[in-house]
């Protein structure tokens, strides 16, 4: 039984926000390559950072730069990116509580993806810091330049999938889930908020039991 959930069950999570907190160490390396360019350029902070997470690279380079410097600066901005990936790798974010220990029970039951509108190599940082292979595929608006909604679908499709949840922080998040017909769990501890969530969880321990409640009742 539980091999058949398995291959035709999944769990697609967003990022930030729902598993981890990276937004003081982006905030940081941001910081670092900006200002290495443009001395005098106004610091990032993490408030800074927080207020992107969910936001696409277009509209972070935007939020971030030409905020700071009156254009955008399209190489400064893949620089950013690039080297944000690599100092997540030595300088991880913060894994929410009962991360690990609740991906390695859902693991045994659904297949889990992520789906992020983050950029290349981003996920694959926060996989790095990780202790085991939770993930079966994660899908990138770095990867496919489409939205988050349209991503959804793509990897579950790529994973023949035939029943998903989503599991998300943001407003974008629960209209990614509307946009592919989904069930979606709002995680009320990220960064964003969501009155009319139908289904929602305060810490990431919560997750396993909800989820079998939700697709029971969606079955119905």
């Amino acid at each position: 039984m539980e091999s058949n959930l398995k291959n035709e069950f999944a769990l697609i999570f967003d990022l930030d926000g729902t598993l981890w907190d990276s937004s003081k160490e982006v905030a940081s390396s941001w910081d670092q390559t900006i200002r290495r360019r443009h001395p005098n350029a106004p610091a990032i902070k993490k408030e800074d950072m927080i207020e992107t997470m969910g936001l696409t690279m277009n509209e972070i380079a935007e939020r971030l730069i030409y905020t700071r410097l009156g254009h955008v600066d399209h190489d400064l901005a893949l620089l950013a990116f690039k080297e944000e990936n690599d100092y997540l790798i030595e300088h991880p974010g913060r894994h929410y509580p009962h991360l690990e220990e609740t991906l390695k029970k859902l693991k045994n039951k659904y297949r889990l993806l992520i789906a992020s509108n983050c950029q290349l190599g981003y996920i694959e940082a926060f996989l790095h810091s990780l202790n085991d292979n939770y993930f079966s595929d994660w899908i990138s608006w770095g990867e496919t330049q489409k939205s988050k909604g349209e991503n959804v679908i793509a990897i579950m499709k790529r994973q023949k999938v035939k029943k998903a949840i989503f599991i998300g922080d943001t407003l974008k998040d629960y209209e990614a889930a509307e946009y592919a017909a989904i069930p979606f769990i709002h995680a009320s501890y990220g960064f964003g908020s969501l009155i009319n969530a139908k289904y929602r969880i305060a810490d990431l321990e919560e997750l396993p039991s909800l989820v079998e409640d939700v697709f029971k009742n969606e079955a119905e």
